[in-house]
This record gives C-alpha cells, sequence and structure tokens, in this order.
C-alpha cells in the first residue's frame, strides 16, 4: 500500500505513534522539531498526508506522543508531555 511521499514532517519526527482508524485511514502522531519541538498529527488521505488539528497545536515542547481511538466515535485522541503546561500529561 502506498502511504504517500516520505519527509512529510516539516523537520526532524520524534516519539511517533502511528493508528489506524475504523476505516483503516493511517494517522501519525509526533515531536515536531520543525515546529518548536510541539506535537503535530497528520493523516493520510490516499493522496496527501495532512495536518489534523493544526501543526504544532500542544501548548508548548511536547514529548512521549501516544495515539488512539474512539471505538465509538473513530475521533482521533493524542496524549503527550506537554512543556508548556509545567510538563503534565495533555
Amino acid at each position: 500500500m502506498n502511504v504517500g511521499s516520505a519527509g512529510f514532517s516539516t523537520g526532524q519526527a520524534l516519539y511517533t505513534c502511528i493508528a489506524f482508524d475504523q476505516s483503516s485511514r493511517p494517522y501519525v502522531a509526533y515531536v515536531d522539531e520543525g515546529n518548536s519541538s510541539k506535537a503535530t498529527i497528520m493523516s493520510f488521505d490516499a493522496l496527501n498526508w495532512t495536518a489534523v488539528g493544526g501543526m504544532a497545536f500542544s501548548a508548548g515542547k511536547a514529548d512521549y506522543t501516544r495515539l488512539a481511538f474512539s471505538q465509538n466515535t473513530g475521533e482521533p485522541y493524542v496524549v503527550y508531555e506537554d512543556y508548556g503546561s509545567s510538563h503534565k500529561a495533555w
């Protein structure tokens, strides 16, 4: 299966996590070094990778991203350590 071109992040991607929604669409959450080390989620629409919720959406630097989906709604959820919120899970 083709999942688009390589290198879709704006910089180095750390703590990458991949998950698939109910229709097998891939999503990737990561710490985006090219955007002040903030959290980013991208999804693949069969042609391109696109940002979910905007690029670099965390309040501050993020670490340890994890991604899951609601079994009821299919909505993506990401959790991460947010330096902009006193290192709390967000």
